[in-house]
């Protein structure tokens, strides 16, 4: 099947068989499809074994191995309500670990990925920036202070964001920040906090963010007017 996915990974159709059996994965790869071999549960010889057996029958078909997700789940981790509270967790150590990984091979993360907030600070990284950017947050069209650009150590090109939250943004509702580029006005990225719901994404985040965005469009085109004395 001619597509980008089965280019990408070197098998004939898009199906991917994630399996703890070997024979699942040697038998899927060599039938066209994409076996991943989950080796979570395994010690570092018995890891060593299978793949040596893998190897040994699946006749040069591509396969995958699944390594990141454990078999059982830290104690510790199930008292967290939340995914903030999980991330807040995290070692910074772990952290660098897993950015000079992806930065190794070349794997880029979006950037809606690469965001937090903690202790009342959003975070988040923007690549490709050779100087440093000059950034503008606004929430409900006014500027808000408290924002720093700091270069990522070894990581050319990235640099890392920092927005300090308003205190007076932290009360009930729905509040939508937007970074720009202070230059040109384009939207980088977006953030919204709401407050007195326990909920993630939510339905009203999305309208926020349209009239957030809506609001932005209208300072540009009064800003062209008065440019073009239309």
């Amino acid at each position: 099947m001619n597509n980008d996915l089965c280019r990408m990974v070197g098998c004939d159709f898009p199906l991917f068989a994630f399996s703890h059996c070997r024979d699942v994965v040697v038998a899927v790869s060599k039938a066209g499809g994409f076996g991943v071999f989950g080796a979570a549960a395994y010690t570092p010889e018995q890891f060593e074994e299978e793949l040596a057996w893998i190897d040994a029958h699946i006749d040069g078909a591509p396969y995958g191995v699944d390594v990141l997700v454990p078999e059982t789940v830290d104690a510790r981790v199930t008292g967290f309500s939340s995914n903030a509270e999980r991330a807040a967790a995290i070692s910074d150590e772990h952290k660098r670990f897993t950015a000079d990984l992806l930065g190794q091979y070349g794997v880029q993360i979006p950037a809606d990925q690469q965001t937090r907030i903690r202790e009342g600070v959003w975070e988040g990284v923007l690549s490709g920036a050779d100087a440093t950017p000059a950034l503008e947050v606004r929430l409900h069209g006014a500027v808000v202070a408290g924002l720093a650009v700091t270069a990522v150590p070894d990581r050319p090109g990235d640099w890392a964001v920092r927005v300090q939250i308003p205190q007076a943004a932290l009360s009930e509702g729905v509040q939508t920040f937007l970074i720009t580029d202070r230059a040109t006005g384009e939207k980088l990225a977006h953030f919204t906090v709401i407050t007195g719901v326990a909920m993630e994404d939510d339905l009203r985040a999305e309208v926020d963010l349209l009239r957030a965005e809506l609001d932005m469009l209208k300072r540009a085109f009064r800003r062209h007017c008065l440019e073009t004395g239309g």
